[in-house]
C-alpha cells in the first residue's frame, strides 16, 4: 500500500524533514515578530520620553521668557528714573545758576 507507493520510511523521513523545516521557519518568523514588537515598544517609550522633554522645555522656555521680560522692564524703569533724576539735577543747576546772576 502506502509504503510501496511512496517509498516507505524514506517518504516519512522526507515529510518529517519538510515539517521540521517549516517549523524552523515558523519559529524564526515568530522570533522576528517578537523582536520587532520589542523594538516598536522601545521606540514608543523613547517617543513618549521625547514628548515629555519637549513639553518641559516649552514650559521652562516660557517661564524664562517671562522672567527675562520682567528683568528687562525693571532695568528700563531704573534707567528711566536715573535719567529723570539727572534731568532734574541739570534743570536745577541751570535754574540755580540763572537765579544767581
Amino acid at each position: 500500500g502506502i509504503n510501496a507507493e511512496y517509498g516507505g520510511a524514506g517518504y516519512v523521513n522526507e515529510t518529517q524533514g519538510q515539517v521540521n523545516e517549516v517549523m524552523d521557519i515558523m519559529k524564526r518568523n515568530m522570533d522576528s515578530v517578537l523582536e520587532r514588537d520589542t523594538k516598536i515598544q522601545n521606540l514608543h517609550e523613547r517617543a513618549d520620553a521625547l514628548q515629555t522633554g519637549a513639553h518641559q522645555f516649552l514650559q521652562t522656555g516660557t517661564q524664562l521668557k517671562r522672567k527675562m521680560w520682567w528683568k528687562n522692564a525693571k532695568f528700563m524703569i531704573v534707567l528711566g528714573v536715573i535719567g529723570f533724576i539727572l534731568l532734574g539735577v541739570v534743570i536745577g543747576v541751570i535754574v540755580y545758576e540763572t537765579k544767581k546772576k
